[in-house]
């Protein structure tokens, strides 16, 4: 799989999100200090709306199957299967009905209902 390895950072400290800090014009060290800003990297993905998919994104999962109940969940690394994952699914599954809804930092109210 070939995609783009870019970022975006929270700021601990402000509590302000940095897009895409790996662009020439917004890069600066201090996005280096881990006790200041929290990585987020791109999945490679993109949802129903073409909004690039993060790691940290809360994502409004509509599973296309009338078993199941549209769900909310956060976009996770998953450090034993190596890959990212929200909820029982994996990014691979992400399809024209999945949207990004916020993230876990911006948004964290989100997930709390």
């Amino acid at each position: 799989m070939n995609r783009e390895i870019k970022f975006n950072a929270w700021n601990k400290e402000t509590k302000t999100m940095h897009y895409d800090i790996l662009h020439p014009d917004n890069w600066s060290f201090g996005f280096l200090n881990r006790e200041v800003f929290t990585w987020l990297q791109f999945t490679g993905l993109k949802d129903n709306k073409g909004k690039e998919v993060f790691e940290g994104d809360i994502v409004k999962v509509d599973w296309n199957d009338t078993r199941y109940s549209p769900t909310i969940e956060e976009v996770e690394w998953d450090s034993d299967e190596c890959c990212f994952t929200f909820g029982a699914g994996t990014p691979s599954e992400v399809h024209w009905s999945h949207k990004v809804i916020g993230s876990i930092y911006e948004n964290p109210e989100i997930l709390a209902k």
